[in-house]
């Protein structure tokens, strides 16, 4: 997501500044790339003068992608939450709650691709920067929900965004990788 918004954010890109900007592993920005340009969103600039830096630009169709991606970036820079939140399961796991209170389990459900032990490291590491709250209730037996927090609660509008964005994006390219198999979790109330 910060390739793409930086794309957005700056006419074309030459892969080595994009990697100095984002202060990215070459490795990482290339992955992105690749995945950016076989989803469409994403390609190299066929105006660049030197075949040997490409530059990458973001083609008409993936611009909805980009713009959405752009704003969360951007929702992220004004809270300063963007290296905690931008951690594996971080904005997974805000999007999940962003849709109302949610049990540990409840979470497990809506996310079969994360470990347990993933998760509660997760969740920790949110609640431990003021993204999330854990509360544990007093009946028997006792049961553990989490909710956002004011500081993360106007990031879920952004990331409702680029998930409509993306999944109708994704609707129309049916060659796209194996990133159109995103469902909208439904976490029960």
């Amino acid at each position: 997501m910060p390739v793409l918004a930086e794309l957005h954010d700056s006419p074309g890109g030459q892969f080595v500044a994009l990697a100095d900007r984002l202060n990215a592993s070459r490795d990482a920005i290339r992955q992105a790339l690749n995945t950016l340009i076989d989803a469409g969103i994403v390609m190299r600039d066929p105006s660049a003068t030197r075949s040997d830096r490409p530059e990458y630009v973001i083609t008409a169709e993936g611009a909805p992608v980009a713009r959405a991606a752009a704003n969360l970036m951007k929702e992220l820079r004004d809270r300063k939450t963007g290296p905690i939140a931008l951690r594996k399961w971080g904005m997974t796991i805000v999007f999940v709650l962003g849709l109302g209170r949610t049990r540990f389990n409840e979470i497990r459900a809506v996310l079969p691709a994360v470990s347990p032990r993933a998760l509660a490291l997760a969740l920790k590491d949110l609640q431990s920067h003021g993204l999330i709250e854990r509360t544990v209730t007093e009946t028997y037996p006792p049961a553990t929900a989490y909710t956002l927090t004011d500081r993360s609660t106007p990031l879920f509008p952004a990331l409702m965004d680029l998930f409509v964005v993306t999944s109708e994006y994704l609707r129309g390219h049916k060659t796209a990788p194996a990133i159109d198999r995103a469902r909208p979790p439904v976490p029960s109330p």
